[in-house]
């Protein structure tokens, strides 16, 4: 981990946060590694509020592991990405505002902080791509309104859950809802029938041997 951590923040960098804070939508934070001191900027969320994407959220578990990529030269995974499928990743991850130290693809430069740049880009303000209105959103439940097919820019999961309709998996493993009015999607971290399953099933060999072991005994 870069020496950086463990100290004080640099106020360049503590500048662009405070610039971004309380954004309304999503703020694409560069890896910045090999062009400053370290990738400061999963150190973000611990100084900000703003919901942020970038490369240190990189999880090669994940289906959008191969665009959040922004090491070396690449934006979205690729080092010659054109502006039009800048622009497109860029509302499909509903992003207001870059952070980097290089400019980017598309982008107004808005604020410079030392080493580190704002650029406010094309922002589409919505979470929503289709038929449908979010309600309300919360931590395990998103309440939407929905006329139709809908893409949600959330990551999809298993343990999410809708109670009419269908939810799948998109584009980039993006949350993709089939439904008429209001729907509620929960996420629910754990399947209960499978723990009443394993539950059942761990008791049975609890029983047979126990049971075996009882006629060892029996003489």
């Amino acid at each position: 981990l870069p020496a950086a951590w463990f100290g004080t923040v640099p106020t360049d960098i503590m500048g662009t946060w405070s610039f971004v804070n309380n954004a309304e939508g999503r703020v694409l934070l560069d890896d910045t590694s090999g062009q400053t001191s370290g990738n400061l900027m999963p150190l973000a969320h611990a100084y900000s509020n703003f919901e942020a994407i970038g490369g240190f959220t990189h999880n090669p578990r994940m289906p959008i592991s191969d665009v959040i990529d922004f090491s070396g030269n690449r934006w979205f995974g690729k080092e010659n990405i054109s502006r039009q499928e800048f622009s497109r990743l860029l509302n499909l991850f509903n992003i207001q505002y870059v952070i980097s130290s290089r400019p980017p693809p598309v982008g107004d430069l808005v604020y410079a902080s030392g080493t580190y740049r704002v650029y406010t880009v094309p922002f589409a303000d919505s979470m929503v791509e289709g038929q449908a209105k979010i309600i309300s959103v919360s931590p395990k439940s998103i309440v939407v309104d929905a006329s139709g097919p809908a893409v949600l820019k959330y990551q999809y999961h298993p343990y999410w859950s809708t109670d009419k309709g269908t939810l799948t998996s998109g584009e980039l493993g993006l949350m993709t809802l089939q439904s008429e009015g209001i729907t509620t999607l929960t996420y629910t971290p754990y399947n209960i029938n499978l723990l009443y399953v394993s539950a059942f099933f761990l008791l049975g060999i609890l029983f047979y041997s126990v049971g075996r072991s009882s006629k060892r005994w029996d003489l």
